[in-house]
């Protein structure tokens, strides 16, 4: 090879090198959003997020393939924790999803009407109902509802469907079946967002959040379907269901900075989502199951400057691109000398 062709080579290398290098940093400084996670596929409802764990219903072991009553619209009857067992004849069990591991447990399979749980100081909490289908008010049937409570230590795929071995906490909730109504779970504060209706006649309606420490009033969304809304605060966010689309999708209003984010959009209905963390989890209709991580979706309060460009949110990008800049320097400053 004469060196006239090596040189050649060898200035094709380099320009190789450089678009691969830049390549890279591009796409690690543009890194896409987290994609939603499915976890459970169908006859799932009731999900709650805690920490690394999603709890929720399941209705596939029913052995007639029902579905709660509550569940049987595009939108649901459930007020976020609040739910009516009058009616239901389903059978459900309930499940614990690890979102490290990608694992599901069951945490308590029985012959009745289990539901609406959640997860409180590493313990489980849910309800069961062993009434009829239909159970009117002045039924002199007696009917009950119970709570159960197990600590997450007693879990394990042998004692949910041996009660004696999860040896579950049991109380009696309610002893009248027309006070099932009342039953719910820990929520989120809603009671700084308010829902009101035009004045104009018209049935535009509006969602206000309204700053109890300043005393301001913002408005976070307006439309028809607001009243479908189910708001809920947390940790600064406001997380609503909105039909601008035409199907309930999860949105979130950033208080802090007052920008709105829709979680992750999808051609079907999202409704009664659960948020711990960044951890936002939802069901569709149909009962599945998912969830997503939106640390990457809301943007982060610019740092301070101090001086030191090596901090958290800017460090990947200010070694990199300076190293990028002085790789290719040296590469044509190389060229230039030859």
């Amino acid at each position: 090879m004469t060196e006239e062709s090596f040189s050649e080579v060898y200035r094709k290398l380099e320009l190789l090198v450089l678009f691969i290098f830049l390549s890279l940093v591009f796409a690690v400084s543009t890194a896409s959003a987290a994609e939603p996670v499915l976890f459970s596929q169908g006859n799932s409802y009731d999900t709650y997020v805690n920490g690394n764990y999603i709890i929720y219903t399941d209705y596939s072991d029913d052995p007639y393939g029902r579905v709660p009553g509550w569940h049987d619209h595009y939108h649901t009857a459930i007020t976020r924790g609040k739910g009516n067992f009058i009616g239901v004849n389903s059978i459900g069990n309930i499940y614990l999803y690890n979102i490290s591991s990608n694992k599901t447990i069951p945490v308590y399979k029985s012959g009745w009407r289990s539901g609406f749980p959640w997860i409180e100081n590493d313990t489980i909490y849910w309800y069961e109902s062993t009434m009829d289908y239909i159970v009117f008010k002045d039924d002199p049937t007696p009917r009950d509802i119970y709570l159960y409570s197990v600590p997450f230590e007693r879990l394990s795929y042998e004692a949910s469907e041996n009660h004696s071995l999860l040896n579950p906490n049991i109380t009696v909730a309610r002893e009248h079946p027309w006070e099932f109504l009342e039953l719910k779970r820990p929520d989120y504060s809603t009671e700084q967002v308010e829902v009101v209706q035009a004045e104009d006649g018209t049935s535009d309606l509006f969602m206000y959040y309204n700053d109890s420490s300043s005393g301001n009033r913002t408005l976070i969304a307006s439309g028809f379907y607001i009243n479908y809304a189910n708001p809920q605060i947390y940790n600064g966010r406001i997380f609503w269901e909105d039909c601008r689309s035409g199907y309930l999708q999860i949105y979130v209003f950033d208080i802090r900075s007052g920008r709105e984010y829709q979680v992750a959009p999808q051609e079907f209905a999202q409704y009664d989502c659960s948020v711990d963390g960044d951890i936002v989890s939802w069901t569709t209709y149909g009962g599945d199951l998912y969830y997503i991580n939106i640390s990457d979706l809301i943007e982060k309060e610019e740092p301070e400057d101090t001086g030191n460009n090596l901090n958290p949110e800017s460090g990947p990008e200010t070694v990199i691109f300076p190293a990028a800049i002085l790789i290719s320097v040296a590469i044509f400053a190389r060229r230039g000398r030859k």
